[in-house]
């Protein structure tokens, strides 16, 4: 019934926009019949064959309307579809039938040469950008190795040592998140082995504070990217032990029922609860974030993006004052490779 009613009113839209671009012939055949009616009554001329005359010009007026606005109606259409499919170019739009059509054609076909000339350097600046920066992150990769063999026994020197890796590795993250689908590599890969390598990865962030880390049943496996995982089980391991107090708590475990869901809770300050539904928006940093002064939002803007491009989902709860659970339900849903 409601695309019944659509149809009505695209039907009465599409006869007002013929009549009101025919206006002009309508408005002259009209004043035409009214100047022969002055001239008959003036005359005193029956009006029978007037009426007679009348009748058949607005008959053959209605017959020929008709073709013309079935014409306008198949134009009409044809450019619609065009339109949904501008992708692949212009060069099937419709014929122009008279010079001003054709001047309108000519400026859509020239709008689009200038339109892909626009993105094809802008495609070229960003992929000039992203390999320069890239170059740069792996370049500056060496030195924070070496630093790391003079700092192995001094423990906060390390951990910040470590924080710089961290940011170095999610810039590239952030730079290279739109090529996920590139970079993907899917396998079933052993839930205990991606979270042992995320803890490995973090164990002087919680070494620093003194935090406790627990792990619960990790038994089984997950059709995912290891490297992208990581990434993500590695950055909401950070946030758990920057928002934990010293000698608190971080468990990694699977959720009971749900074989694919890998939980990472901790027992830190926890999360308001306006500020969850914004948790993984782009630089939202909420209550926490603004009294860490180093938070960008950024963290959990790139777990959010590259788990639904893996095709699964992140989520969290927490209750301000008692801590913080990050569920990554890692079945696969439809990958987002766009």
């Amino acid at each position: 019934m409601a695309d019944r009613a659509w149809s009505w009113r695209q039907g009465a839209r599409l006869v007002f926009c013929y009549l009101l671009a025919r206006w002009k012939l309508i408005f002259t055949v009209a004043l035409s019949l009214g100047v022969f009616l002055l001239v008959e009554v003036l005359y005193g001329h029956p009006l029978e064959a007037y009426g007679y005359a009348c009748l058949l010009v607005v008959t053959l007026l209605f017959l020929l309307s008709l073709c013309d606005f079935a014409r306008f109606v198949r134009r009409h259409l044809a450019l619609r579809r065009h339109l949904q499919l501008l992708e692949q170019g212009l060069p099937g739009l419709p014929g122009a039938r008279n010079l001003i059509e054709e001047d309108f054609r000519n400026l859509a076909l020239e709008l689009e040469r200038r339109l892909r000339r626009a993105e094809s350097l802008a495609e070229q600046e960003r992929s000039e950008l992203l390999a320069y920066y890239t170059l740069w992150m792996h370049q500056v990769k060496t030195p924070i190795a070496a630093l790391k063999l003079l700092l192995e026994r001094d423990i906060r020197a390390s951990t910040e040592l470590k924080r710089i890796e961290q940011y170095v590795e999610m810039a590239l993250s952030y730079l290279k998140l739109d090529e996920v689908s590139q970079d993907f590599l899917a396998r079933e890969c052993p839930v205990k082995e991606l979270a042992t390598q995320a803890i490995k990865s973090c164990s002087l962030l919680f070494i620093e504070k003194g935090l406790r880390l627990e792990l619960g049943e990790l038994s089984g496996s997950a059709l995912t990217d290891e490297k992208w995982l990581c990434f993500v089980l590695e950055q909401l391991l950070s946030n758990a032990a920057k928002y934990t107090p010293a000698g608190g708590c971080v468990r990694v475990y699977r959720l009971d029922g749900a074989p694919c869901t890998l939980v990472v809770e901790d027992n830190g300050i926890g999360i308001r609860a306006e500020d969850i539904p914004h948790l993984g928006e782009k630089g939202f940093t909420g209550y926490n974030g603004h009294e860490d002064k180093r938070s960008t939002g950024l963290g959990l803007y790139l777990c959010t993006r590259v788990m639904a491009r893996l095709g699964h989902r992140l989520r969290f709860e927490s209750q301000l004052g008692q801590g913080t659970k990050a569920y990554l339900e890692l079945e696969r849903r439809s990958m987002d490779i766009a």
